[in-house]
């Protein structure tokens, strides 16, 4: 069983209402149909896809010591609910590489950092 550390981002206050609740119901119904167990959930609210990861507080705790430990995949309903910045995207592909995780994307089910030709695509989207 995969352990999954969900992760919702929106950039507005504007988006709240429906945005946050579409990516949590995506994230559950996937849990759901999949080996799944879910270890944790991030939900950052009115932060900008332009965010390092690290300035990310609720997502951030989760890349580091003890919590990293606790999860395998990291889900999202989209690439760019991650980040929408490419730098920080190249970054954050190394470190999940270096850590042994992985990154599961909803809407794109041949979404694979793990192959070259699959990191070369999702940097295209980046």
């Amino acid at each position: 069983m995969k352990r999954v550390l969900a992760v919702q981002r929106i950039s507005r206050d504007s988006e709240a209402s429906s945005a946050l609740t579409r990516q949590d119901e995506a994230l559950t119904r996937a849990m759901r149909q999949g080996t799944y167990k879910e270890v944790g959930r991030v939900v950052d609210a009115t932060i900008s896809g332009a965010v390092h990861l690290d300035q990310r507080p609720s997502l951030r705790r989760w890349l580091l010591e003890p919590l990293v430990h606790e999860w395998d995949v990291l889900m999202v309903t989209e690439q760019d609910r991650i980040t929408r910045d490419d730098m920080h995207w190249w970054h954050f592909v190394d470190w999940v590489l270096k850590n042994g995780k992985d990154v599961e994307v909803l809407d794109d089910p041949t979404f694979d950092i793990r192959s070259e030709d699959g990191r070369m695509l999702a940097g295209i989207k980046a």
